[in-house]
């Protein structure tokens, strides 16, 4: 599988990144659509894109309504995956008439956590877990014997080794570093050490720190905190290309 990170920090796009999307272009599958999502564009290889939404705050589907450049002159469905309230947030917030003229052409699927399904011939899993509101969640997708685990806005706990566990890669949010920790758990989010014992912990095998804070343009910090626990880590940037 290939990964290509379209958008990297979040809250807001900053001077070296757009808000999360990170895209399988040969699978079809997108993980988030925040601003990064327009770059969708050039990247589209198959038929159908499959978009699966950790949660609905406007960093993660704000791209949803960039909709039409992105399928400009293409023959492509879309299709919306996310957790109970989808359908509403879509429909009735985002692309509510007095915010976007146009309805959102593709399918909307609320994904019953925990739950496995299929998009062609990746294995599909999810997980919720903690965050402000209902929550987010986690998905890990297998293929030929590989595993890419998503895990973003939520603090980096041991409850997620479970659905972690072993993974070829895994993408995590890092927002804040280790000076910041006691916020980091009150807000509901991770820091460097958290999530690279958290990797070490889940014997996974490459980590990429992800869902930067946007105040930052410098994150040489964050990944050698992140080595000293965990020395496969790399921190994620816009257009960053791995393929396991």
């Amino acid at each position: 599988m290939r990964v290509k990170f379209l958008g990297t920090v979040g809250y807001h796009p900053n001077e070296v990144g757009h808000t999360s999307c990170v895209m399988l272009p040969e699978e079809g599958i997108v993980l988030d659509a925040g601003s990064g999502f327009f770059r969708v564009a050039d990247e589209i290889m198959t038929p159908k894109i499959e978009i699966l939404l950790s949660h609905f705050h406007l960093d993660h589907t704000v791209g949803l309504s960039y909709w039409i450049d992105v399928i400009y002159g293409k023959k492509v469905d879309m299709n919306v995956y996310g957790m109970y309230g989808l359908i509403e947030c879509v429909n009735d917030h985002l692309f509510q008439g007095d915010l976007f003229p146009l309805p959102f052409p593709g399918t909307l699927n609320q994904i019953i956590e925990g739950l496995d399904f299929n998009l062609g011939d990746v294995l599909v899993k999810t997980e919720r877990f903690l965050h402000a509101g209902k929550g987010v969640l986690g998905y890990r997708l297998e293929k030929d014997g590989k595993s890419v685990c998503y895990v973003t806005d939520t603090m980096a706990d041991r409850s997620e080794i479970p659905f972690i566990g072993k993974c070829d890669l895994l993408i995590h949010e890092c927002y804040f570093q280790n000076d910041m920790a006691a916020y980091a758990k009150k807000v509901m989010h991770s820091y460097t050490g958290s999530v690279a014992q958290l990797a070490k912990d889940a014997d996974v095998g490459q980590l990429v720190l992800f869902h930067m804070n946007p105040l930052q343009t410098d994150y040489s910090e964050f990944e050698s905190e992140a080595k000293q626990i965990f020395p496969d880590t790399i921190v994620a940037r816009d257009g960053l290309e791995i393929s396991i």
